[in-house]
């Protein structure tokens, strides 16, 4: 009995844990600045925005992921999600690269 009680109550948690593609909240973009302009303070700022935003769309991403398995609407958010942060790490590295070329 107590094994039985235990088998369903995981079996609940576990169903109850999978989120719904509504619990998936989307994570703002970070700003980059034009590293011909930017200041030392900036591009330092932004690396840490660009970090804290790659994981939370990690984060993001993998409740997407386990909301596809019920939504397949949810699994083109995925796509979408992984091409947006390609696009923002593309930026800033680019950025970057602008900024210490100036030094």
């Amino acid at each position: 009995m107590t094994k039985l009680l235990a088998t369903a109550f995981c079996t609940l948690a576990l169903t109850a844990a999978a989120p719904d593609l509504a619990d998936c909240q989307a994570v703002q973009e970070p700003a980059i600045p034009d590293g011909g302009g930017a200041s030392p303070d900036e591009m330092t700022a932004v690396t840490e925005d660009v970090r804290r935003y790659v994981t939370d769309m990690n984060d993001y991403v993998q409740c997407l992921s386990f909301a596809a398995k019920e939504d397949p609407a949810a699994a083109r958010k995925v796509e979408e999600a992984i091409g947006r942060v390609e696009a923002i790490t593309i930026e800033f590295n680019r950025q970057l690269r602008t900024f210490k070329s100036r030094a």
